[in-house]
């Protein structure tokens, strides 16, 4: 038999949390520098985006036709 002894563990939870300047595993917390503006572009519009799908959906139909354009010229 083992001669470990039953420990009861605690059942309110303790504030166990690092510091703000480390990290959980005790390391320092690297420096913070400001956001650089170009990563945070705005939105565009719905109505650019809608002509970007519009435009794209015009560019496949007319790389379709043009294609089928050069077939029926061979076949004749």
């Amino acid at each position: 038999m083992s001669s470990a002894r039953y420990e009861r563990l605690p059942t309110t939870e303790e504030p166990s949390s690092p510091p703000a300047y480390e990290l959980e595993d005790g390391r320092p917390r690297p420096p913070t520098f400001p956001v650089d503006p170009r990563f945070h572009q705005p939105t565009p519009s719905p109505l650019s985006r809608a002509a970007l799908l519009i435009f794209l959906a015009f560019m496949f139909w007319l790389a379709f036709h043009m294609r089928q354009a050069g077939w029926i010229g061979l076949l004749e």
